[in-house]
């Protein structure tokens, strides 16, 4: 999942998620998301903003910090949490997780860091754009405009398309390291 940092309520929300199982993933408006906001600090994600330090948790259960949400239909047992960032500022976090303890490799580990950066930079420029867009807006004496709302709809099926070919990545990535770790098993 992708979850940005709003600074105005000073808290990370969920914005994007994908799944090994769906074929794409999907963007959630600001505003649908009824969820749980993480203040910076709060649970792991907020921990890895505040702190803008990744993490890599083997068995969540055994870490106090990590907050189960009751309402979800998702089992989490390996976590890992990156920051996104631009420069030294704050855009959100990205989380992959998995059902099976210990389940990340250190190498997958750095494919995903290069994925967050990656992320990170096509985040920032995104936020750059609509930044135009609202100097724009702003000059002309527009309250509300089409652009903006069309420039929204885009920026909400970017981040689902960025959330897509994470979890596509992500999936290329652990197909080799288990099929290597199964050709190792077989020796």
């Amino acid at each position: 999942s992708i979850m940005l940092f709003d600074p105005k309520q000073g808290c990370l929300v969920l914005r994007a998620i994908g799944t090994r199982f769906a074929l794409q993933g999907f963007a959630v408006s600001p505003d649908a998301w009824l969820g749980k906001r993480f203040a910076l600090g709060e649970g792991i994600a907020g921990r890895v903003a505040a702190t803008r330090t990744p993490v890599q948790i083997d068995d969540v259960n055994c870490h106090p910090e990590f907050l189960i949400l009751p309402d979800s239909p998702v089992t989490i047992r390996s976590l890992m949490c990156l920051p996104l960032l631009a420069n030294d500022t704050l855009l959100g976090v990205l989380n992959l997780s998995h059902s099976q303890p210990a389940f990340f490799s250190h190498d997958q580990k750095q494919s995903v860091w290069f994925l967050a950066r990656r992320t990170s930079a096509l985040l920032f420029d995104a936020q750059q754009r609509h930044s135009k867009i609202d100097s724009t807006a702003i000059l002309q004496d527009k309250r509300e405009s089409p652009t903006l709302t069309s420039w929204e709809s885009h920026r909400l099926r970017a981040i689902g398309e960025i959330g897509n070919g994470i979890a596509q990545d992500l999936r290329g990535v652990l197909a080799q390291a288990v099929g290597t770790l199964e050709r190792t098993l077989s020796l």
